[in-house]
């Protein structure tokens, strides 16, 4: 007498290998969703510092480009951390570094201040990069400013 009710060993096998290549190529979304979601969050903070920066400058938060603007200064000057916090007296440098460097989810942001050429009525263009420790450029915004 035969028995065909059971499944043959073949059987058996063969679904578990299709079993586990669905199962790789579901996790691998997971891996790369996750992935694409923390670079996300890093360029979202960074837009945000970005935008932040470039307002506080409107509001003259940066006095190093506002207050003292030299007219012997060739554009576009760069002002970043060593640019403008190393010529500073002691006391004032720890202001000026919290202004370059934002630490966000355990993640420095450098941020560089490109000033370009006076354009009409006083305004000059500024061009706010903020970029992470290895200097790569995560944002960049752009916006005039009277100085």
């Amino acid at each position: 007498m035969n028995n065909n009710n059971g499944f043959t060993i073949i059987e058996v096998l063969a679904s578990i290998v299709i079993l586990v290549i669905l199962l790789t190529i579901f996790f691998q979304f997971f891996i790369f969703s996750k992935s694409a979601s923390s670079n996300n969050q890093e360029k979202l903070v960074a837009i945000n510092i970005a935008q932040k920066v470039l307002e506080q400058i409107k509001a003259d938060a940066y006095p190093e480009i506002t207050e003292n603007a030299d007219p012997a200064i060739t554009y576009p000057y760069t002002y970043d951390k060593e640019s403008s916090c190393d010529s500073l007296e002691a006391s004032e440098t720890a202001g000026c570094i919290n202004r370059y460097v934002t630490h966000i989810n355990k993640t420095s942001y450098l941020t560089k201040i490109i000033v370009n050429e006076e354009m009409e009525m006083r305004l000059h263009s500024v061009e706010v990069i903020i970029e992470d420790d290895n200097g790569k450029i995560k944002s960049k915004v752009k916006g005039f400013v009277e100085i």
